[in-house]
Protein backbone atom coordinates (compact mmCIF):
# COMPACT_ATOMS: atom_id res chain seq x y z
CA UNK A 1 0.00 0.00 0.00
CA UNK A 2 1.38 3.36 -0.88
CA UNK A 3 0.22 6.77 0.40
CA UNK A 4 1.50 10.52 -1.13
CA UNK A 5 0.57 13.14 0.98
CA UNK A 6 1.18 16.45 -0.76
CA UNK A 7 1.88 18.92 2.49
CA UNK A 8 2.57 21.81 0.10
CA UNK A 9 3.96 22.56 -3.62
CA UNK A 10 7.15 22.08 -2.09
CA UNK A 11 6.77 18.80 0.47
CA UNK A 12 5.82 14.95 -0.41
CA UNK A 13 5.57 12.40 2.15
CA UNK A 14 5.00 8.94 0.89
CA UNK A 15 4.23 6.07 3.02
CA UNK A 16 4.77 2.93 1.33
CA UNK A 17 3.78 -0.31 3.47
CA UNK A 18 4.56 -4.53 2.16
CA UNK A 19 4.26 -7.85 3.41
CA UNK A 20 4.80 -11.40 2.10
CA UNK A 21 3.83 -14.80 3.17
CA UNK A 22 4.71 -18.19 1.45
CA UNK A 23 4.93 -21.67 1.73
CA UNK A 24 6.72 -24.00 -1.24
CA UNK A 25 7.42 -27.41 -1.55
CA UNK A 26 9.96 -28.74 -4.22
CA UNK A 27 10.30 -32.32 -4.55
CA UNK A 28 14.05 -33.11 -6.80
CA UNK A 29 16.25 -35.77 -7.99
CA UNK A 30 19.59 -34.29 -7.08
CA UNK A 31 21.63 -37.01 -8.84
CA UNK A 32 19.44 -36.89 -12.02
CA UNK A 33 19.53 -40.92 -12.53
CA UNK A 34 16.78 -43.59 -11.91
CA UNK A 35 19.13 -45.03 -9.26
CA UNK A 36 17.38 -44.30 -5.32
CA UNK A 37 21.10 -42.10 -4.70
CA UNK A 38 19.70 -38.35 -3.73
CA UNK A 39 16.52 -38.12 -3.19
CA UNK A 40 15.67 -33.95 -1.57
CA UNK A 41 12.78 -31.68 -1.20
CA UNK A 42 12.87 -28.20 0.30
CA UNK A 43 9.76 -26.83 2.61
CA UNK A 44 10.26 -23.21 2.61
CA UNK A 45 7.64 -20.79 4.45
CA UNK A 46 7.85 -17.25 5.26
CA UNK A 47 6.69 -14.29 6.54
CA UNK A 48 7.83 -10.54 5.75
CA UNK A 49 6.90 -7.29 6.34
CA UNK A 50 8.66 -3.76 5.40
CA UNK A 51 7.62 -0.50 5.95
CA UNK A 52 9.06 3.10 4.22
CA UNK A 53 8.70 6.67 5.21
CA UNK A 54 9.83 9.36 3.06
CA UNK A 55 9.74 13.51 2.10
CA UNK A 56 10.45 15.06 -0.79
CA UNK A 57 11.38 18.52 -0.48
CA UNK A 58 12.35 21.15 -3.59
CA UNK A 59 12.84 24.81 -2.67
CA UNK A 60 15.08 26.57 -5.64
CA UNK A 61 17.90 24.88 -6.32
CA UNK A 62 17.71 22.16 -3.81
CA UNK A 63 15.38 18.73 -4.14
CA UNK A 64 16.01 16.66 -0.78
CA UNK A 65 15.02 13.05 -0.37
CA UNK A 66 15.06 11.69 3.38
CA UNK A 67 13.35 8.62 4.94
CA UNK A 68 13.61 5.72 7.53
CA UNK A 69 13.02 2.25 6.59
CA UNK A 70 11.81 -1.12 8.45
CA UNK A 71 12.37 -4.61 7.02
CA UNK A 72 11.85 -8.11 9.42
CA UNK A 73 11.36 -11.56 8.22
CA UNK A 74 11.02 -14.64 9.47
CA UNK A 75 11.46 -18.01 8.07
CA UNK A 76 12.30 -21.84 7.72
CA UNK A 77 13.54 -23.91 5.08
CA UNK A 78 13.17 -28.36 5.83
CA UNK A 79 15.54 -30.24 3.91
CA UNK A 80 14.05 -33.84 3.86
CA UNK A 81 16.21 -36.32 2.05
CA UNK A 82 16.35 -40.06 1.25
CA UNK A 83 18.10 -42.93 -0.23
CA UNK A 84 19.39 -46.62 -0.02
CA UNK A 85 21.92 -47.37 1.87
CA UNK A 86 24.47 -49.62 -0.28
CA UNK A 87 23.30 -47.27 -3.53
CA UNK A 88 24.03 -44.04 -1.94
CA UNK A 89 27.37 -45.65 -0.72
CA UNK A 90 28.22 -47.53 -3.87
CA UNK A 91 27.47 -44.52 -5.72
CA UNK A 92 29.64 -42.05 -4.25
CA UNK A 93 32.30 -44.68 -4.41
CA UNK A 94 33.41 -45.42 -1.07
CA UNK A 95 32.42 -49.16 -0.82
CA UNK A 96 35.23 -50.04 -3.06
CA UNK A 97 32.87 -52.75 -4.66
CA UNK A 98 34.21 -52.26 -8.08
CA UNK A 99 30.51 -52.42 -9.56
CA UNK A 100 29.06 -49.52 -11.06
CA UNK A 101 26.36 -47.39 -9.53
CA UNK A 102 24.37 -48.10 -13.06
CA UNK A 103 25.03 -50.67 -15.50
CA UNK A 104 24.85 -50.02 -19.18
CA UNK A 105 21.89 -51.47 -19.20
CA UNK A 106 20.18 -48.99 -17.04
CA UNK A 107 19.59 -51.21 -14.39
CA UNK A 108 20.70 -50.26 -10.92
CA UNK A 109 22.78 -52.23 -8.83
CA UNK A 110 22.13 -52.49 -5.35
CA UNK A 111 24.33 -54.18 -3.09
CA UNK A 112 22.48 -54.90 0.15
CA UNK A 113 21.90 -58.54 -0.15
CA UNK A 114 25.50 -58.91 -0.47
CA UNK A 115 26.76 -56.50 2.21
CA UNK A 116 24.43 -58.45 4.88
CA UNK A 117 24.70 -62.09 3.88
CA UNK A 118 21.43 -61.89 2.50
CA UNK A 119 19.88 -60.87 5.24
CA UNK A 120 18.49 -57.66 4.16
CA UNK A 121 17.19 -57.02 0.68
CA UNK A 122 16.90 -53.04 0.61
CA UNK A 123 18.12 -50.49 3.34
CA UNK A 124 16.01 -47.30 3.07
CA UNK A 125 17.50 -44.00 5.00
CA UNK A 126 15.93 -40.69 5.37
CA UNK A 127 17.39 -37.67 7.45
CA UNK A 128 15.89 -34.19 7.91
CA UNK A 129 17.59 -30.90 8.58
CA UNK A 130 15.95 -27.05 8.99
CA UNK A 131 17.77 -24.09 8.80
CA UNK A 132 15.41 -20.68 10.63
CA UNK A 133 16.33 -17.08 10.13
CA UNK A 134 15.21 -14.20 11.81
CA UNK A 135 16.47 -11.01 10.51
CA UNK A 136 15.26 -7.21 11.00
CA UNK A 137 16.70 -4.06 9.34
CA UNK A 138 16.68 -0.71 10.03
CA UNK A 139 17.77 2.54 8.00
CA UNK A 140 17.61 5.88 7.65
CA UNK A 141 18.69 8.05 4.28
CA UNK A 142 18.95 11.44 2.97
CA UNK A 143 19.92 12.42 -0.51
CA UNK A 144 20.40 15.81 -1.92
CA UNK A 145 20.66 17.43 -5.71
CA UNK A 146 21.42 20.75 -6.08
CA UNK A 147 21.79 22.37 -9.53
CA UNK A 148 25.04 24.39 -9.57
CA UNK A 149 23.67 25.51 -13.06
CA UNK A 150 21.47 25.27 -15.42
CA UNK A 151 23.63 22.37 -17.04
CA UNK A 152 24.99 20.87 -14.14
CA UNK A 153 23.16 18.60 -10.68
CA UNK A 154 25.19 17.65 -7.82
CA UNK A 155 23.95 14.73 -5.81
CA UNK A 156 25.27 13.48 -2.28
CA UNK A 157 22.94 10.56 -0.69
CA UNK A 158 23.84 8.71 2.67
CA UNK A 159 22.35 5.83 4.09
CA UNK A 160 22.57 4.26 7.61
CA UNK A 161 21.23 0.80 7.97
CA UNK A 162 21.37 -1.89 10.94
CA UNK A 163 20.87 -5.59 11.62
CA UNK A 164 19.66 -7.90 13.72
CA UNK A 165 20.09 -11.64 12.81
CA UNK A 166 19.24 -14.96 14.22
CA UNK A 167 20.02 -18.12 12.70
CA UNK A 168 18.94 -21.84 13.44
CA UNK A 169 19.91 -25.23 12.69
CA UNK A 170 18.42 -28.89 13.40
CA UNK A 171 18.80 -31.75 12.31
CA UNK A 172 16.92 -35.45 12.61
CA UNK A 173 20.09 -37.51 11.34
CA UNK A 174 19.89 -41.28 12.48
CA UNK A 175 22.51 -43.72 11.96
CA UNK A 176 23.12 -45.81 8.88
CA UNK A 177 23.37 -49.34 9.52
CA UNK A 178 25.78 -49.91 7.36
CA UNK A 179 28.28 -47.35 8.20
CA UNK A 180 27.27 -46.71 11.71
CA UNK A 181 27.06 -43.65 11.45
CA UNK A 182 24.50 -40.40 9.82
CA UNK A 183 25.63 -40.63 5.74
CA UNK A 184 26.06 -36.78 6.08
CA UNK A 185 25.23 -34.27 8.66
CA UNK A 186 25.61 -34.56 12.21
CA UNK A 187 22.45 -35.14 14.27
CA UNK A 188 21.41 -31.93 16.44
CA UNK A 189 19.49 -35.00 18.83
CA UNK A 190 15.94 -32.75 18.86
CA UNK A 191 18.17 -29.59 20.01
CA UNK A 192 18.17 -26.91 17.38
CA UNK A 193 20.98 -24.78 18.00
CA UNK A 194 20.72 -20.77 17.33
CA UNK A 195 23.58 -17.87 16.39
CA UNK A 196 22.79 -13.91 17.24
CA UNK A 197 24.58 -11.08 15.71
CA UNK A 198 24.11 -7.37 14.98
CA UNK A 199 25.45 -5.58 12.04
CA UNK A 200 25.54 -2.42 10.97
CA UNK A 201 27.36 0.24 8.05
CA UNK A 202 27.39 3.16 6.29
CA UNK A 203 26.26 3.50 2.48
CA UNK A 204 27.27 6.78 0.68
CA UNK A 205 26.32 7.39 -3.44
CA UNK A 206 27.70 10.47 -5.33
CA UNK A 207 26.30 11.44 -8.60
CA UNK A 208 26.78 14.34 -10.97
CA UNK A 209 24.43 14.98 -14.17
CA UNK A 210 25.63 17.40 -16.78
CA UNK A 211 22.77 18.50 -19.73
CA UNK A 212 25.65 18.87 -22.69
CA UNK A 213 22.43 20.10 -25.03
CA UNK A 214 18.50 19.40 -24.49
CA UNK A 215 19.14 16.12 -26.33
CA UNK A 216 22.26 14.74 -24.38
CA UNK A 217 23.41 14.03 -21.17
CA UNK A 218 26.93 13.19 -19.33
CA UNK A 219 26.49 11.69 -15.90
CA UNK A 220 29.13 9.99 -13.38
CA UNK A 221 28.27 7.80 -10.20
CA UNK A 222 30.51 6.79 -7.43
CA UNK A 223 28.74 4.63 -4.94
CA UNK A 224 28.93 1.86 -2.43
CA UNK A 225 27.07 -1.03 -2.14
CA UNK A 226 26.44 -3.87 0.45
CA UNK A 227 25.54 -7.84 0.51
CA UNK A 228 24.33 -8.58 4.35
CA UNK A 229 27.10 -10.55 6.47
CA UNK A 230 25.82 -14.36 6.60
CA UNK A 231 25.50 -15.97 9.59
CA UNK A 232 25.60 -19.82 9.32
CA UNK A 233 24.51 -22.59 11.96
CA UNK A 234 24.90 -26.04 11.81
CA UNK A 235 26.14 -28.90 14.00
CA UNK A 236 29.52 -30.59 14.16
CA UNK A 237 31.00 -33.29 16.42
CA UNK A 238 33.78 -32.14 19.40
CA UNK A 239 36.69 -33.99 20.06
CA UNK A 240 34.60 -36.28 22.34
CA UNK A 241 32.10 -37.13 20.09
CA UNK A 242 29.33 -35.26 21.33
CA UNK A 243 27.09 -33.35 19.12
CA UNK A 244 27.52 -28.98 19.60
CA UNK A 245 26.67 -25.98 17.46
CA UNK A 246 29.07 -24.96 14.41
CA UNK A 247 28.80 -21.36 14.02
CA UNK A 248 30.18 -19.44 11.25
CA UNK A 249 29.81 -15.68 9.71
CA UNK A 250 31.17 -14.37 6.53
CA UNK A 251 31.66 -10.60 6.00
CA UNK A 252 29.85 -8.28 4.24
CA UNK A 253 30.14 -8.41 0.90
CA UNK A 254 30.93 -4.71 -0.39
CA UNK A 255 31.03 -3.29 -3.49
CA UNK A 256 32.68 0.40 -4.92
CA UNK A 257 31.21 1.24 -8.30
CA UNK A 258 32.63 3.47 -10.68
CA UNK A 259 30.87 4.68 -13.48
CA UNK A 260 30.36 7.41 -16.49
CA UNK A 261 28.09 7.57 -19.39
CA UNK A 262 26.27 9.36 -22.39
CA UNK A 263 22.56 9.11 -23.04
CA UNK A 264 21.19 11.10 -25.61
CA UNK A 265 18.90 11.40 -28.79
CA UNK A 266 19.84 12.20 -32.61
CA UNK A 267 17.85 12.51 -35.74
CA UNK A 268 14.99 14.55 -34.47
CA UNK A 269 14.64 11.92 -32.32
CA UNK A 270 14.44 8.40 -34.35
CA UNK A 271 18.03 7.64 -32.45
CA UNK A 272 18.56 7.10 -29.09
CA UNK A 273 21.57 5.78 -27.63
CA UNK A 274 23.38 5.48 -24.48
CA UNK A 275 27.39 4.30 -23.74
CA UNK A 276 28.19 3.96 -20.30
CA UNK A 277 31.85 2.50 -18.89
CA UNK A 278 32.26 1.17 -15.68
CA UNK A 279 34.58 -0.61 -12.87
CA UNK A 280 33.24 -1.85 -9.58
CA UNK A 281 35.80 -2.97 -6.93
CA UNK A 282 34.62 -6.13 -4.15
CA UNK A 283 36.31 -6.80 -1.04
CA UNK A 284 34.90 -10.07 0.86
CA UNK A 285 32.99 -11.24 -2.18
CA UNK A 286 30.30 -14.42 -1.06
CA UNK A 287 29.88 -17.23 -3.33
CA UNK A 288 28.16 -20.52 -2.60
CA UNK A 289 30.13 -23.72 -1.92
CA UNK A 290 29.09 -27.25 -1.66
CA UNK A 291 31.31 -29.04 0.57
CA UNK A 292 32.38 -32.89 0.60
CA UNK A 293 28.83 -34.22 1.77
CA UNK A 294 26.85 -32.01 -0.87
CA UNK A 295 25.84 -29.32 1.90
CA UNK A 296 25.95 -25.85 0.54
CA UNK A 297 27.47 -23.25 2.20
CA UNK A 298 28.39 -19.64 1.98
CA UNK A 299 32.43 -18.51 1.41
CA UNK A 300 34.45 -15.59 1.57
CA UNK A 301 36.04 -15.30 -2.08
CA UNK A 302 37.98 -12.57 -1.08
CA UNK A 303 38.61 -9.90 -3.59
CA UNK A 304 37.38 -9.25 -7.23
CA UNK A 305 36.77 -6.92 -9.84
CA UNK A 306 34.20 -6.69 -12.84
CA UNK A 307 35.22 -4.21 -15.76
CA UNK A 308 32.90 -3.23 -18.38
CA UNK A 309 31.40 -1.41 -20.97
CA UNK A 310 27.64 -1.13 -22.61
CA UNK A 311 26.09 0.02 -25.29
CA UNK A 312 22.47 0.57 -27.10
CA UNK A 313 21.31 2.00 -30.03
CA UNK A 314 17.35 1.71 -31.55
CA UNK A 315 16.51 3.73 -34.41
CA UNK A 316 13.11 4.20 -36.47
CA UNK A 317 14.06 3.88 -40.10
CA UNK A 318 10.86 4.91 -41.40
CA UNK A 319 7.00 5.05 -39.61
CA UNK A 320 7.24 1.02 -40.03
CA UNK A 321 10.40 -0.36 -39.35
CA UNK A 322 12.29 0.01 -35.91
CA UNK A 323 15.75 -1.71 -34.89
CA UNK A 324 18.15 -2.11 -32.39
CA UNK A 325 20.83 -3.72 -31.30
CA UNK A 326 22.57 -3.52 -27.74
CA UNK A 327 26.47 -5.16 -26.40
CA UNK A 328 28.14 -5.86 -23.40
CA UNK A 329 31.60 -6.17 -22.60
CA UNK A 330 32.20 -7.70 -18.84
CA UNK A 331 35.67 -8.66 -17.45
CA UNK A 332 34.10 -10.22 -14.08
CA UNK A 333 36.17 -11.89 -12.24
CA UNK A 334 38.02 -13.37 -8.43
CA UNK A 335 41.64 -11.38 -8.33
CA UNK A 336 44.53 -13.15 -9.11
CA UNK A 337 45.53 -13.09 -6.07
CA UNK A 338 47.20 -16.05 -3.78
CA UNK A 339 44.86 -14.42 -0.59
CA UNK A 340 41.94 -15.52 -2.80
CA UNK A 341 42.79 -18.82 -2.21
CA UNK A 342 41.62 -21.83 -4.68
CA UNK A 343 39.69 -19.55 -6.35
CA UNK A 344 41.63 -17.11 -7.41
CA UNK A 345 41.70 -16.01 -11.36
CA UNK A 346 37.93 -17.47 -11.48
CA UNK A 347 35.26 -15.96 -13.28
CA UNK A 348 31.59 -15.17 -11.96
CA UNK A 349 29.72 -17.35 -12.02
CA UNK A 350 26.85 -16.90 -14.97
CA UNK A 351 28.58 -13.85 -15.92
CA UNK A 352 29.41 -13.98 -19.64
CA UNK A 353 32.32 -11.79 -20.97
CA UNK A 354 30.41 -10.66 -24.37
CA UNK A 355 27.12 -10.50 -24.90
CA UNK A 356 25.13 -8.86 -27.56
CA UNK A 357 21.82 -9.05 -29.29
CA UNK A 358 20.10 -7.62 -32.73
CA UNK A 359 16.72 -7.18 -33.99
CA UNK A 360 14.22 -5.34 -35.96
CA UNK A 361 10.19 -4.56 -35.40
CA UNK A 362 8.07 -3.98 -38.28
CA UNK A 363 4.31 -2.91 -38.05
CA UNK A 364 1.98 -1.90 -40.66
CA UNK A 365 -1.36 -0.79 -41.51
CA UNK A 366 -3.21 -3.23 -43.58
CA UNK A 367 -6.40 -1.42 -43.21
CA UNK A 368 -8.50 1.19 -41.47
CA UNK A 369 -8.71 -1.44 -38.33
CA UNK A 370 -6.26 -4.26 -39.03
CA UNK A 371 -2.30 -3.81 -38.33
CA UNK A 372 0.32 -6.34 -38.83
CA UNK A 373 2.57 -6.74 -36.22
CA UNK A 374 6.11 -8.15 -36.72
CA UNK A 375 9.62 -8.80 -34.82
CA UNK A 376 13.08 -11.29 -35.30
CA UNK A 377 15.57 -11.56 -32.50
CA UNK A 378 19.11 -12.57 -32.19
CA UNK A 379 20.83 -12.38 -28.93
CA UNK A 380 24.44 -14.19 -28.34
CA UNK A 381 26.23 -15.00 -25.06
CA UNK A 382 29.67 -16.31 -25.00
CA UNK A 383 30.84 -18.77 -22.52
CA UNK A 384 29.62 -18.87 -18.81
CA UNK A 385 30.63 -21.16 -15.65
CA UNK A 386 27.97 -22.77 -14.30
CA UNK A 387 30.10 -22.81 -10.36
CA UNK A 388 32.77 -20.25 -8.66
CA UNK A 389 35.51 -23.35 -9.15
CA UNK A 390 35.15 -23.06 -12.79
CA UNK A 391 36.25 -26.56 -13.14
CA UNK A 392 34.37 -29.62 -14.42
CA UNK A 393 33.06 -32.52 -11.85
CA UNK A 394 33.82 -35.72 -12.22
CA UNK A 395 34.78 -35.40 -15.72
CA UNK A 396 32.45 -33.52 -16.77
CA UNK A 397 32.43 -29.93 -18.28
CA UNK A 398 30.29 -27.47 -15.94
CA UNK A 399 30.34 -24.33 -18.48
CA UNK A 400 28.17 -23.66 -21.42
CA UNK A 401 29.75 -22.38 -24.59
CA UNK A 402 28.87 -19.48 -26.66
CA UNK A 403 25.57 -19.13 -27.67
CA UNK A 404 23.45 -17.44 -30.19
CA UNK A 405 19.43 -17.44 -30.22
CA UNK A 406 17.05 -16.69 -32.76
CA UNK A 407 13.18 -15.65 -31.83
CA UNK A 408 10.14 -14.65 -34.09
CA UNK A 409 6.88 -13.30 -33.90
CA UNK A 410 4.24 -12.55 -37.02
CA UNK A 411 0.55 -11.28 -36.14
CA UNK A 412 -2.29 -9.24 -37.19
CA UNK A 413 -4.69 -6.50 -34.79
CA UNK A 414 -7.50 -5.17 -34.81
CA UNK A 415 -6.80 -2.02 -32.34
CA UNK A 416 -7.43 -2.91 -28.41
CA UNK A 417 -9.80 -5.14 -29.07
CA UNK A 418 -7.73 -8.19 -30.76
CA UNK A 419 -4.65 -10.11 -31.73
CA UNK A 420 -3.94 -13.32 -33.39
CA UNK A 421 0.07 -14.15 -33.74
CA UNK A 422 1.95 -16.86 -34.23
CA UNK A 423 5.44 -16.95 -32.86
CA UNK A 424 8.67 -19.31 -32.24
CA UNK A 425 11.19 -19.23 -29.40
CA UNK A 426 14.70 -21.05 -30.29
CA UNK A 427 13.80 -20.74 -33.63
CA UNK A 428 16.85 -22.69 -34.89
CA UNK A 429 16.29 -25.29 -31.75
CA UNK A 430 19.72 -24.91 -30.41
CA UNK A 431 20.39 -27.27 -27.69
CA UNK A 432 22.51 -25.93 -24.54
CA UNK A 433 22.48 -25.31 -20.69
CA UNK A 434 21.23 -22.90 -18.52
CA UNK A 435 22.47 -24.69 -14.85
CA UNK A 436 24.95 -27.38 -14.31
CA UNK A 437 26.28 -29.01 -11.52
CA UNK A 438 23.14 -28.34 -8.69
CA UNK A 439 23.44 -30.52 -5.71
CA UNK A 440 24.31 -33.50 -6.90
CA UNK A 441 27.46 -32.28 -8.11
CA UNK A 442 28.30 -31.82 -4.40
CA UNK A 443 28.22 -35.63 -4.02
CA UNK A 444 30.60 -35.84 -7.31
CA UNK A 445 27.59 -36.60 -9.88
CA UNK A 446 26.87 -32.71 -11.24
CA UNK A 447 23.27 -32.47 -12.81
CA UNK A 448 22.39 -30.47 -15.68
CA UNK A 449 19.53 -28.62 -16.86
CA UNK A 450 18.58 -27.64 -20.59
CA UNK A 451 17.65 -25.01 -22.18
CA UNK A 452 14.48 -24.81 -23.83
CA UNK A 453 14.05 -26.56 -27.32
CA UNK A 454 12.69 -25.09 -30.13
CA UNK A 455 8.62 -24.07 -29.37
CA UNK A 456 6.22 -22.45 -32.15
CA UNK A 457 2.61 -21.57 -30.82
CA UNK A 458 -0.44 -19.69 -31.49
CA UNK A 459 -1.60 -16.62 -29.22
CA UNK A 460 -4.64 -15.18 -29.19
CA UNK A 461 -5.40 -11.99 -27.23
CA UNK A 462 -9.06 -10.36 -26.54
CA UNK A 463 -9.87 -7.41 -24.98
CA UNK A 464 -12.79 -6.17 -23.09
CA UNK A 465 -14.49 -2.82 -22.11
CA UNK A 466 -13.55 0.42 -24.13
CA UNK A 467 -15.73 3.79 -23.99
Amino acid sequence: MTVNWDVSNDLTITSITAGRNFDSLEVFDADGTQAWFLEFAEAAEGDQFSQELRAVYTQNKFTSIFGVSYFEEDGSQRVPFSTEESIFLNCLGVLGSGVPCINNDGSVNILTPALTGGAINELPYSLEFTNYGENKAYSAFADVTYAATEALELTAGLRYIKEEKRSGYSSAAPNSVLTQAPLFTVDTNGETFYGDADYDDWLPRFNALYIINPTTNMYATVSKGRRSEVLEVSSANDEQGSVEASISEVPAEIIWNYETGIKGKALDGRLDYSVAVFYQDYSNFQVTLQDDEGVAFSADAGSATNVGAEAEVRALINNEFEVFANAAYLDAEIDDDSNNGNLAGNKFRLQPKWTFSTGLFYSTELSNSLNLTSSLIYSYRSEVYFEPANAPISGLDISQPGLGLVSARLGIANGDDWAVSVFASNLLDKEYLVDAGNTGGGFGNPTFVAGAPRFVGIELTLGFGGQ
